[in-house]
């Protein structure tokens, strides 16, 4: 986020090349139908997506015109990518996400949530996980539209988690990173009900960011590394 800039590293760690940004990048997704993958910034109202080369395909704006620079005008929070590469986004204003089109980034509809979305991810149903930015950790499960199928309500010995942070879904459940007493992270893994079945991981700095390698691996990104973990 702070170095303004993406870095691409291999599954054993090592750095391949770096992307250059201006402006405080938020979040990354994988676009599967035209291998590219889609940065959001905080303070860019346009959503930038890449080639596989690094290259720049296009962007688009995701805010309108007129509202751009003003004081409260909305910003980008969260980004995930549908099977069939449409591309979603969330904001800090606003009970909804919006979806567009992977070619060109056309909005195609805007959703309202019963939530302040922050981070989201999709699942193989297509269903779209929710976590809440507020005073009420939680994550919202949605058949894919407007409705809340359940939602999931982290604890940690007994207490509710402070904030829910990120989220994963695939074929095997669902992962939630959250901040606990002392501040400290966790993350919690749910089968596709929203039931708990374990708490994977604790004591991490702030995990902003996890995902699944192709190989099994869990990859976290906390605010000074990014941490591997086998599965077990």
């Amino acid at each position: 986020m702070y170095g303004n800039r993406v870095v691409i590293f291999s599954i054993d760690g090592k750095q391949k090349s770096t992307i250059q940004l201006q402006k405080c990048p938020r979040g990354i997704a994988v676009e599967p139908i035209h291998n590219r993958f889609v940065v959001i910034e905080t303070y860019d109202p346009k959503v930038k997506v890449f080639n596989s080369d690094n290259s720049l395909a296009y962007e688009f704006p995701t805010v309108p015109a007129d509202e751009v620079g003003k004081p409260h005008s909305p910003r980008t929070r969260g980004v995930a990518v549908k099977k069939d590469g449409t591309i979603l986004v969330t904001y800090d204003q606003g009970w909804v996400y919006t979806e567009h089109k992977p070619s060109n980034g056309e909005l195609l509809r805007t959703v309202p949530v019963k939530l302040c979305p922050a981070q989201l991810a999709v699942d193989n149903k297509d269903r779209v996980i929710i976590s809440n930015y507020g005073a009420r950790p939680f994550v919202a499960v949605t058949d894919g539209n407007s409705y809340t199928l359940f939602t999931i309500e982290p604890t940690i010995l007994g207490k509710p988690a402070k904030y829910c942070l990120d989220v994963y879904a695939d074929s095997s459940g669902i992962y939630v990173t959250m901040l606990g007493p002392r501040y400290k992270g966790h993350i919690h893994h749910y089968d596709l009900d929203g039931r708990f079945l374990d708490c994977l991981v604790r004591g991490l700095h702030n995990p902003l960011g996890i995902t699944f390698t192709p190989d099994g691996q869990l990859a976290v990104a906390d605010e000074v590394s990014v941490k591997m973990f086998h599965k077990v």
